[in-house]
């Protein structure tokens, strides 16, 4: 059995925000977002998405300003959640992204 390859290119942190998601066919709909880094999350939603559907993303930090997402895709689906990619992340909301992860303990 070969090792598995990580692929990710930034570090996941191990959250559970309330976040907000919505595409074409969704709207508003509310997750867990879990597993954040700066590329990307997981969500946790009983709301099915499917694999290459594009979404826009709001997280919900616990005491912090939401940080928006206008462009993200589902990358994968596993049972109740789905992996996504953020694709378009305006530089404030990047660099609020990034003071949210350098808050949250190692």
């Amino acid at each position: 059995m070969e090792p598995t390859v990580e692929q990710r290119k930034h570090r996941r942190h191990p959250v559970n925000f309330q976040g907000v998601f919505s595409s074409a066919t969704v709207k508003g709909e509310e997750g867990v977002v879990q597993d954040l880094s700066l590329g990307g999350c997981r969500v946790a939603s009983p709301i099915p998405m499917p694999p290459d559907a594009g979404i826009q993303l709001q997280i919900r930090p616990h005491q912090a300003a939401p940080i928006y997402i206008p462009g993200a895709v589902v990358r994968w689906v596993r049972g109740p959640a789905f992996g996504v990619q953020f694709q378009e992340l305006p530089e404030h909301e990047s660099k609020a992204l990034t003071r949210l992860l350098w808050s949250l303990p190692p």
